[in-house]
């Protein structure tokens, strides 16, 4: 008899540019609405193509799950991702029926920090090495929103990120069995 690892997907957590909710995302995609529309933010406009899906209208919602002086330590891929994995574990509270040390996360991540790299890059030019906030690093590496998610939700069992580009979604669910 072979002892088989489940993997069991119970929740469900959506942060798009149609909705920062699941249910919302769901009920604006039901009623033919698109997340795409022109930028309006001035880095875009000299762009020839310039139709962008941007998140927005996340903030209130993010401070109830992390405060201010640790919103300030991460980056914002890690902010969209403890609110999707925030609605995900609060349909699935796996903590009903599991141990901490029993719930890991495995999460996929095409790429983050972008905006924390751009910045130190920045201050680098600009202003030396000196001048390089020590969570440069920090608030631009993938594995880092899974583990803010382990922390701030007390999942003890294994916690890492896998990126490969689009697939990462996929393949984090792979990578889960």
């Amino acid at each position: 008899m072979h002892n088989r690892h489940r993997v069991v997907i119970t929740g469900i957590g959506l942060v798009t540019p149609l909705d920062i909710t699941t249910h919302g995302t769901w009920q604006k995609l039901l009623a033919g609405k698109s997340g795409i529309s022109r930028a309006q933010h001035p880095e875009f406009l000299n762009y020839q193509y310039n139709a962008v899906g941007i998140v927005t209208g996340e903030h209130d919602a993010l401070n109830k799950i992390i405060d201010a002086k640790n919103q300030s330590k991460t980056d914002r891929f890690i902010h969209l991702a403890l609110l999707a994995g925030h609605q995900a574990l609060t349909e699935a509270q796996p903590s009903s029926f599991y141990a901490p040390e029993e719930i890991g996360v495995c999460l996929g991540i095409g790429i983050g920090g972008l905006k924390s790299i751009n910045d130190a890059s920045q201050t680098l030019t600009e202003k030396g090495h000196r001048s390089l906030s020590p969570f440069t690093i920090p608030k631009a590496i993938n594995n880092m929103a899974a583990n803010w998610l382990s922390i701030l939700f007390n999942l003890q069992g294994s916690s890492y990120s896998v990126t490969s580009a689009c697939s990462s979604g996929g393949d984090a669910i792979g990578q889960s069995f």
